[in-house]
């Protein structure tokens, strides 16, 4: 998600990843562990 200007903040967007079920990398190298769970 893009957060930008006054819409939202990363904390808020994190929040309803994880309630609609979307796993959230916590940095940019977790991604291919994350991906990799997924398969």
């Amino acid at each position: 998600a893009i957060i930008t200007g006054t819409s939202g903040t990363a904390e808020s967007k994190i929040k309803a990843f994880n309630r609609a079920g979307v796993p959230v990398a916590e940095k940019p190298s977790d991604v291919p562990k994350l991906l990799k769970s997924m398969l």
